[in-house]
């Protein structure tokens, strides 16, 4: 399969081994503390990836130390990762199947940091605590990467906006396009800059029009249900949704209308900017 092809185009286990692997990435990185527990995040991330580790022997709560058996752990994937890979395209080399590998990882968090970058700047406009707890942690990870960024660029914090992270968008984009023109050219296959970046940006609309098309339409299947308020999934679909049915509700009032019926609205209007934005990308690129 092209570099190109398979890397725009990750099937669910992949992004589940990612994903996964993230995991251990994030508890080798981030000491375990009690005060953390109380993370709901946190708390399913350490559930999943503890049996594994008690491997590798048990390790004391400490406050600054790395847990060492996340790494251990993290290198025996990729090599797994890395052997299936082998055993299933016997006609590719070992290097190749190393080669494919890196690519799903840049491809994956491509994806990941560019969610987070645009979360984020929808969160920013009603400040990081007006939403639940995930939107609190996306904004710590993006004002981490990104906060360096405003003093270069003040211009693009205003008072009532923040588009840094959009600036975070386009170093994620180009950065990616950069780095797949440079394994698919390993390969012997080389593939332009410019390609690269058009596939990536038409993956990118793609993908976050149809993930917003599916939580809009699970908000409105929990809607149907006595769901608490503050349960975690109702909050963080509402926290990913809202920021598209707000401005639709001002225009079409449920109360006069007597349904909502902002949700279909808003996929129709995601169908067509997204038929609009992919127009737009092959004719540039």
């Amino acid at each position: 399969m092209h570099i190109v092809r398979f890397t725009y185009s990750l099937n669910l286990i992949v992004i589940l081994l990612n994903t996964y692997i993230m995991f251990f990435i994030i508890r080798l990185f981030v000491p375990f503390r009690k005060q953390i527990i109380f993370n709901r995040l946190y708390k399913v991330i350490y559930y999943a990836t503890e049996p594994v580790l008690r491997l590798f022997g048990h390790k004391k709560v400490t406050a600054r130390k790395h847990d060492v058996r996340a790494l251990y752990v993290t290198i025996i994937f990729v090599s797994l990762y890395s052997f299936f890979w082998i055993f299933d395209n016997p006609d590719k080399t070992a290097f190749g199947g190393l080669v494919y590998m890196a690519a799903s990882f840049v491809t994956y968090f491509f994806y990941l940091f560019c969610f987070i970058f645009i979360a984020d700047f929808f969160i920013l406009m009603r400040g990081p605590y007006a939403y639940g707890e995930l939107a609190r942690i996306i904004h710590f990870a993006s004002d981490t990467i990104i906060a360096p960024w405003r003093r270069v660029f003040p211009g693009l914090s205003g008072k009532r906006r923040d588009y840094t992270p959009f600036l975070g968008i386009f170093f994620a984009v180009v950065l990616s396009a950069f780095i797949m023109t440079i394994l698919s050219g390993l390969l012997g296959d080389a593939v332009s800059f410019m390609e690269n970046l058009g596939r990536g940006l038409e993956a990118l609309v793609n993908m976050f029009m149809s993930l917003w098309v599916i939580l809009i339409i699970l908000r409105a299947l929990f809607s149907w249900f006595a769901v608490p308020q503050n349960n975690f999934i109702l909050e963080n679909l509402v926290f990913l949704t809202e920021p598209l049915l707000l401005p639709l509700r001002r225009l079409f009032p449920p109360y006069k209308i007597g349904l909502d019926f902002t949700p279909v609205v808003a996929i129709a209007m995601m169908i067509i900017v997204r038929w609009v934005l992919i127009l737009i990308i092959d004719f540039i690129f």
